[in-house]
């Protein structure tokens, strides 16, 4: 059952044992492998790999990190001796690029048939990874489809509210719609009256208006992990949305973004995938996922969208992210310029030039301007205008000269 070396290593029969295997339980896989390397006393292998980390600036770089490796590794829980084994098993699979072998963990816990302290030792594993991040920060999942698990995709810093800038009264909306939900009595008011507790929201508009900052910012404020759910996989079916919005991690958000992509009057807009319109409403209507879920779909085009997918009760709100206001304008002008007086200024030269402007397009300005004065922007931007308007003129002249030619 086991390879032969294990077996000399230690009297299997007098320990109790947990098989996990990395393809099949890629997620305790992780658990395990972490566990080893911060708990055991002795580590006899490692494996060298490459992780994604930020650093104190906030910049994200490559570091090396070592994994556990194969053999026997050792240590204890609760007085009890404990061993860790990786080894692969079977022969070698070619997958067209490479070579591989199923790797296999075994996990021994001193004392025969005692599966309840094999179950207490794995739930305390579990408990460890659902437990909140660092302060400031969040964890951003992503739904593996292959092997049916939420992964962590990075752990990032907490944006604050303020530094997304929208119309007061939009944030303000959100906000206390969002703060109503999660106070401690709506739960027993909405189970009171029989309605599923979880609530949903779009948020629609142009690209580069804010609505994916505004939800990274609402997790980072409210504590919340960010669950980006693309369901256009070739294996995504209605049974696995009903089984990925199970095993949403706890205290999170789904996001599904740029929904109007996936149907176009309920006819599935990929062809490969087996989703169905229905199997997407009975997700939102909250079929099988857990209570107290937050949605939030994104959308550039709610035109596209069936009513039936953004009806009262599967929708429970809309917000719309709009092209700048004079007002975000001038909140953003003062964003980069805490101490201007030129607000005013900031605005009207803007409008010279743009009578629609997302905040993503007016933030390349203070990019390229990142070292000059608030009277330095405004002079650029009024170049540009005046660039512009010479450009239309000789426009017109050459069209004119044209015309005279005929």
């Amino acid at each position: 059952m086991f390879p032969e070396w294990l077996e000399l290593y230690i009297d299997v029969s007098q320990y109790t044992y947990l098989e996990i295997d990395q393809v099949s339980k890629p997620r305790f896989f992780k658990f395990v492998l972490d566990y080893a390397m911060d708990q055991c006393s002795h580590v006899s292998s490692y494996i060298p790999c490459l992780e994604k980390e930020r650093v104190d600036d906030g910049t994200v770089e490559l570091t090396a990190k070592l994994v556990l490796g194969h053999g026997v590794h050792e240590g204890s829980w609760n007085d009890k001796r404990l061993l860790i084994a990786r080894f692969v098993v079977g022969d070698p699979v070619g997958t067209g690029s490479t070579v591989i072998q199923k790797d296999m963990i075994v996990v021994f816990l001193e004392g025969r048939n005692d599966p309840d302290a094999l179950q207490e030792w794995l739930q305390g594993l579990l408990d460890q990874e659902r437990a909140e991040p660092l302060p400031d920060t969040f964890r951003v999942y992503r739904w593996n489809t292959c092997q049916s698990y939420w992964y962590e995709e990075s752990v990032e810093s907490s944006r604050a509210i303020d530094s997304v800038v929208l119309p007061t009264k939009l944030k303000k909306e959100i906000i206390s719609d969002l703060e109503q939900f999660l106070d401690e009595e709506t739960r027993a008011w909405y189970n009171r009256h029989g309605i599923p507790f979880k609530r949903s929201y779009i948020f629609y508009g142009p690209p580069g208006t804010g609505k994916t900052s505004f939800i990274k910012a609402l997790a980072g404020r409210y504590g919340k992990h960010v669950c980006f759910l693309q369901p256009n996989h070739p294996r995504f079916t209605d049974d696995m949305l009903k089984t990925c919005l199970q095993r949403t991690p706890k205290n999170s958000i789904v996001v599904m973004e740029d929904i109007d992509a996936l149907f176009n009057n309920r006819h599935s807009m990929n062809k490969d995938c087996p989703l169905t319109f229905t199997g997407l409403l009975n997700g939102l209507d909250g079929i099988g996922s857990s209570e107290g879920q937050l949605f939030i779909l994104s959308t550039n085009h709610l035109e596209r969208l069936d009513p039936a997918l953004i009806r009262s009760g599967r929708v429970d709100r809309k917000f719309e992210f709009s092209f700048c206001t004079d007002e975000v304008l001038a909140k953003m002008f003062r964003r980069f310029y805490p101490e201007t007086q030129m607000c005013k200024e900031f605005v009207q030269v803007v409008r010279l030039k743009y009578e629609k402007i997302t905040a993503a397009d007016l933030q390349q300005a203070f990019i390229a301007n990142m070292k000059k004065s608030d009277q330095d922007v405004i002079d650029y931007l009024m170049r540009l205008y005046e660039r512009e308007q010479k450009e239309q003129v000789k426009g017109k002249r050459k069209v004119t000269v044209e015309k005279a030619m005929e």
